[in-house]
């Protein structure tokens, strides 16, 4: 894998200069230049425009779910961020995906459950706001993965 990282950043640097053409905000999970993506976030978000921002897939595996991947801290950060900047408790809508991973075909059935949103507001007196957000989110998304398409909760 080591040998590839300059070919896949080279690609993600490739990928990120035409997406950006779009409007997207581009994030490389495999360097650690977060920072003018982090600002432009913030922007984006004192223009009252919508951010997406999806969990990568990393090795280590949720507590909340098997099947899920441990949330990063980013969203938990920005929330805290511009709540201790600019007093602005930033709504996060926790969002589950299910059966995307894989091929997708035009048969295949996908999920999507949206939670209400949440926001840090309630984290800020704990001893470490953005992983007690960060652990809320997961666990949130968690319990929406665990939801039918009917709304009912599986018996897990």
């Amino acid at each position: 894998m080591i040998l590839l990282n300059p070919v896949i950043n080279r690609f993600a640097e490739y990928i990120s200069s035409r997406i950006q053409k779009v409007g997207t905000i581009p994030i490389s999970i495999w360097t650690k230049k977060y920072s003018n993506s982090i600002d432009t976030i913030k922007e984006y978000l004192f223009k009252n425009r919508a951010i997406a921002l999806l969990q990568a897939n990393i090795k280590s595996k949720s507590k909340f779910n098997p099947y899920m991947s441990r949330f990063r801290k980013g969203v938990a950060k920005i929330a805290q961020d511009l709540y201790l900047e600019k007093g602005l408790e930033l709504p996060v809508t926790p969002v589950s995906i299910y059966g995307s991973n894989g091929l997708i075909t035009p048969f295949k059935k996908i999920s999507v459950n949206i939670g209400e949103h949440m926001t840090i507001g309630p984290y800020m007196d704990a001893r470490n706001p953005v992983a007690e957000f960060t652990d809320a989110l997961e666990r949130r998304v968690a319990e929406l993965l665990s939801v039918n398409e009917y709304g009912v909760r599986s018996k897990e």
